[in-house]
C-alpha cells in the first residue's frame, strides 16, 4: 500500500512553560485506508492533527521531524503553499461544530465560500456544488432550507452534517475527523460514519479518525494507534489491538466503559421537581408583523424527579430532549406548569422566579462554549454567588469557592487560567463547578460525558455520584448513551417526536422495550 500521510520523529513543545511535550516516533496513513488515533483527554491526539495541517500555534519552539503528505513535508512549507493543500487535498473536520462554524455567516455563505477559495468558479456555479454538497450528506433544504441559517440556529446533527459537508466539498485525498460523531445519537451516527465511508468509496480519499468512541472505531476503522501523554504507546490492527491489548493504557481505555456504580435510594417523600402537561411549540416561519406555519417540539410531558434520585431522559437526536430542560429553566416559551420545591415556576414574579432559580443549575452540552472565554476559572465558578448570594462575604466565597473545587476534584492552580487552557474533561469539572457552588437541588446535566474519553467519563460519573450520596442533590440526565444510563439512573424516560413514549425502572424499560423507539435505541 502506498502511504498518504508519513509522520516520523515529530516533536512539538506546547504551552508557555514547556508544560507538554509531543513526540510521535511514526504514524502512517495508507491510501483508501481508515486510520484511528485514540486515547485518554489530553494525550495528543487534536494536537497531532492541528499540526498535520500546521494551524497549532507554535508557543515554544519549532516542530522538529516530518509531517509528508503527498511527498511534501508539511513542515517546510509556506503559508501560501499550505493554504493550497488546506480544505482542499487535506480536509480537517473539528471536534465542535458550533466552534468551527463563523458564527456571523449562514452556512450557504460558509460552503460558497470554500469552494471559490479553490477554483475559479462563478458564484452560482459555486452554490449549485455547495448545495450538492450538502444534499450528499443528507442535509435538509427543502422543507425549509436551513441552509440559510446561522450555525447557531441549528441542531446539533444539522450542523455535524453541514461540517461534513465542508470538509468534503473539494474532494480531498485525506479527511481528518476529530470526534466525528461527538453528541450525536446512536442512529446519527451511523448515519454520518456511513456517509464517510461512501464518499471514501466513491473517491478513494484516505480516513484518520480522533475519537475516544472505542466501539465505533472498532467497527469503522482498519488501524488503530493509542496515545498516551503526548507518545505513541501502542499500534496495529483494530482485531489484534482489541483481541490482545499489550500496553496497561490500552487495556484501561478498554476497561472504562464497565460502569460498576452504587446508586443511594432516593427519598420519594420529597419530590423537588414536578412537570405537569409541559408543550412547546415553535414557529417554522416567523414574520414581525405574522406568523403562517408552527411545528409542535414538546406535547403533553409530564414527569416528576425525587431527592436524590436520577432521571434519565434518552431520545434520538432532535426529539426535543435538551427542550425539555430549557423549558423547565424558562428559557424557552411553553405551556403547562413546572414546579420546583412546591413553587409553580410561571406563576411566580421576576423577583420570586430569580430566586428559584439557584435550586436548579443546568450542565451544558458544550463546556467550551457554556464558558466565558474571557473570564477566569474563578469568576466563572463564583459568577452565580455574586448574583444569587449577594450578602456572602468575601471569606465565605473564597471558602465556598474551595469547597466546590475539592468536591470535583479540582487543584486550587486551576483558578487563574481561563477556559480555554484546559482539556475536554476540566472544563467538564469547572462547568460542573460552577453549578454545584450554588447548591442547587437539582442539576440538570445535558450530555455531561458526551465529548470526553471512556476514561474521563468514568470519572466524571463516580464523582457525580459520590457528590450526591453527601448532598442528596437530585439529576436529571440527558443524554442517548443508554449505557450510562442503565448504569447511572433509577428511571428512564424515552422521547419520541417530542413525546414520552414510555417510562419507567431503567431496568424495565431497557429489558423489556415497548415501544420501537426504546428498542432502536438499546439495539443502536
Amino acid at each position: 500500500m502506498t502511504a498518504i500521510l508519513t509522520i516520523e520523529d515529530l516533536q512539538f513543545t506546547y504551552g508557555a512553560d514547556s508544560d507538554f511535550k509531543l513526540a510521535v516516533d511514526k504514524l502512517i496513513v495508507n491510501e483508501h485506508e481508515s486510520v484511528a488515533i485514540v486515547g485518554e483527554s489530553g494525550s495528543g491526539k487534536t494536537l497531532t492533527a492541528h499540526l498535520i495541517v500546521q494551524i497549532q500555534k507554535r508557543r515554544k519552539s519549532p516542530s522538529q521531524g516530518s509531517i509528508v503528505f503527498n511527498n511534501r513535508d508539511m513542515l517546510k512549507l509556506s503559508t501560501t503553499e499550505l493554504n493550497q493543500i488546506r480544505n482542499r487535498r487535506v480536509s480537517l473536520m473539528l471536534q465542535e461544530p458550533l466552534v468551527a462554524f463563523n458564527p456571523l455567516h449562514t452556512i450557504e455563505q460558509q460552503l460558497i465560500e470554500a469552494v471559490m477559495v479553490h477554483s475559479d468558479l462563478s458564484y452560482d456555479i459555486a452554490k449549485s456544488r455547495a448545495y450538492k454538497g450538502l444534499a450528499e450528506v443528507q442535509f435538509d433544504t427543502k422543507r425549509i432550507n436551513h441552509a440559510k441559517k446561522l450555525p447557531h440556529e441549528l441542531s446539533g446533527g444539522q450542523r455535524q452534517r453541514a461540517l461534513l459537508a465542508m470538509a468534503l466539498i473539494n474532494d480531498p485525498d485525506l479527511l481528518i475527523a476529530d470526534e466525528p460523531t461527538t453528541a450525536l445519537d446512536a442512529s446519527l451516527q451511523l448515519e454520518i460514519l456511513r456517509l464517510i465511508q461512501e464518499k471514501q468509496s466513491e473517491t478513494g480519499m484516505a480516513v484518520l479518525i480522533i475519537s475516544h468512541d472505542l466501539n465505533m472505531v472498532q467497527s469503522f476503522c482498519q488501524r488503530i494507534y493509542v496515545m498516551h501523554q503526548g507518545k505513541i504507546i501502542e499500534s496495529g490492527s483494530t482485531a489484534s489491538l482489541f483481541r490482545s491489548p499489550k500496553h496497561p493504557q490500552t487495556i484501561s481505555l478498554l476497561n472504562a466503559n464497565r460502569f460498576d456504580l452504587a446508586l443511594s435510594q432516593p427519598d420519594e417523600s420529597i419530590t423537588p421537581l414536578r412537570v405537569q402537561y409541559l408543550n412547546v411549540v415553535f414557529a417554522i416561519t416567523d414574520h414581525w408583523f405574522f406568523k403562517n406555519e408552527t411545528t409542535s417540539i414538546l406535547e403533553s410531558i409530564h414527569f416528576h424527579l425525587n431527592c436524590g434520585e436520577n432521571l434519565g431522559i434518552v431520545g434520538h437526536s432532535g426529539s426535543g430532549k435538551t427542550t425539555i430542560a430549557k423549558a423547565i429553566l424558562q428559557l424557552v416559551k411553553h405551556t403547562g406548569d413546572v414546579v420546583i420545591n412546591g413553587k409553580y415556576f410561571e406563576r411566580l414574579s421576576s423577583t420570586s422566579k430569580q430566586n428559584l432559580r439557584k435550586h436548579v443549575q443546568m450542565v451544558f452540552q458544550d463546556p467550551f462554549s457554556s464558558l466565558n472565554p474571557r473570564l477566569t476559572v474563578k469568576q466563572c465558578i463564583i459568577e452565580g454567588l455574586y448574583v444569587f448570594k449577594r450578602h456572602l462575604s468575601q471569606s465565605s466565597i473564597e471558602a465556598a469557592l474551595e469547597h466546590t473545587l475539592e468536591m470535583v476534584n479540582l487543584s486550587l492552580d486551576v483558578l487563574n487560567r481561563y477556559p480555554h487552557e484546559f482539556s475536554g474533561g476540566q472544563r467538564q469539572r469547572i462547568a460542573i463547578a460552577r453549578a454545584l457552588i450554588l447548591q442547587p437541588d437539582i442539576l440538570i446535566l445535558d450530555e455531561p460525558t458526551t465529548a470526553l474519553d471512556a476514561t474521563i467519563q468514568k470519572s466524571i460519573i463516580e464523582m457525580l455520584i459520590t457528590i450526591q450520596k453527601k448532598s442528596k442533590i437530585s439529576y436529571l440526565l440527558i443524554t442517548h448513551d443508554c449505557t450510562l444510563v442503565r448504569a447511572f439512573c433509577h428511571r428512564v424516560m424515552v422521547i419520541d417526536a417530542g413525546k414520552i413514549v414510555e417510562s419507567g425502572t431503567t431496568g424495565m424499560v431497557f429489558d423489556q422495550p415497548q415501544h420501537v423507539a426504546t428498542k432502536k435505541l438499546i439495539h443502536l
